[in-house]
């Protein structure tokens, strides 16, 4: 049976990625939202300013969520934020099946906010805390990638995986600096998840790294 997949942010970088990629499998039915589409675009209206119950009929229709939307810091509150609970809130109430979130590093761990490279990005930080905690306190069947730096290089098809838990830290302990990853890369993690039940309701976080995707997921 099709599964009916609704990607969130399908006009962002990894939001394009991601759509391309659930589009090379026919058991997906693979549709992304737009704020504002024009009439010759495949993808549905959905703006994050919308009133919950907009949001909650449009979500309603699908059986599986991405979110991969983002103000990239202009719109903070209204996108990064409450948007992103509203879709979450609706994916919990409607019921359905997986729901799969791009995130940043750190944004669960408070303390990691206050390295120098992090100066600029508190405002940020804030939206993608408190929208990925309401989400690891839903009774959704979530995964969050938790994504350094976006780079627009060639993919590497590696990555170096960490679980991360309850306070917001690598479950292993390990501090080092994460390396970032390429766009392609992001939207692979994030399209293969669908295929590990392993991560469900969990938090993990990516970089670029030594172990072929598929691998480094099946271990964590």
């Amino acid at each position: 049976m099709t599964k009916e997949i609704l990607v969130v942010g399908a006009t962002g970088r990894v939001g394009q990625r991601v759509m391309r990629l659930l589009q090379n499998n026919v058991a997906y039915h693979v549709v992304g939202t737009s704020s504002h589409p024009t009439a010759e675009s495949p993808l549905i209206k959905l703006d994050l300013h919308d009133n919950f119950e907009s949001i909650r009929q449009v979500v309603a229709q699908f059986d599986i969520v991405f979110f991969t939307a983002g103000s990239r810091g202009k719109d903070l509150l209204q996108v990064d934020l409450n948007g992103n609970i509203k879709i979450a809130q609706a994916a919990e109430q409607v019921g359905v099946e997986r729901f799969v979130q791009l995130s940043s590093i750190k944004s669960l761990n408070q303390k990691g906010w206050s390295t120098p490279k992090a100066g600029d990005l508190t405002d940020y930080n804030i939206a993608r805390h408190f929208a990925d905690q309401m989400i690891t306190q839903s009774k959704l069947d979530y995964t969050i990638v938790q994504a350094g730096s976006l780079l627009e290089t060639e993919p590497t098809h590696k990555i170096n995986v960490y679980s991360i838990g309850e306070m917001g830290q690598r479950v292993n302990l390990d501090e080092t600096q994460n390396r970032g990853n390429t766009l392609d890369d992001v939207a692979h993690v994030l399209t293969e998840t669908l295929n590990y039940p392993n991560l469900a309701q969990r938090v993990i976080e990516i970089e670029n790294g030594d172990m072929p995707i598929t691998e480094a997921l099946s271990q964590i």
